[in-house]
């Protein structure tokens, strides 16, 4: 009986042991969950981030579009009154308009420099974005 007592103390004994270490290990994985929950709160917080940002940048894009088709008009109208000067054969006049009209070309080749690396901009955070949410 002694023996039998013996044997089933040890069994006991290493079941005990089993359990403790199946609990370690519960312990660690409880806390590599809750890394990983708090990792996957602040990603989702940065992916939030990225979309309004996406949205502002797609909103100044589309502001943006929209000064570039006006200027566009801007320009061709402004093309028209610098063949009505040439007509008038006035050299000064004609100069000057010219001089204006160069002005106006490169503001608006500066602002067709904006868009683009606004939409380069709006690329990069898409593919943050994407890569975000892999």
């Amino acid at each position: 009986n002694e023996r039998k007592t013996h044997e089933v103390i040890v069994q006991l004994k290493e079941l005990v042991g089993e359990q403790r270490k199946r609990l370690e290990q519960l312990h660690v994985d409880r806390n590599d969950l809750i890394t990983a929950k708090k990792r996957l709160k602040s990603q989702e917080r940065e992916l939030d981030s990225f979309r309004t940002e996406i949205e502002k940048l797609e909103n100044i894009n589309a502001d943006l579009e929209h000064e570039v088709k006006n200027k566009e008009k801007y320009a061709s109208e402004i093309e028209a009154k610098l063949m009505q000067l040439e007509s008038l054969a006035d050299d000064t006049k004609v100069r000057e308009f010219e001089d204006k009209l160069r002005v106006k070309d490169r503001m608006l080749d500066d602002q067709n420099d904006s868009i683009a690396s606004l939409r380069r901009a709006k690329e990069r955070f898409e593919a943050e974005l994407t890569d975000a949410e892999k």
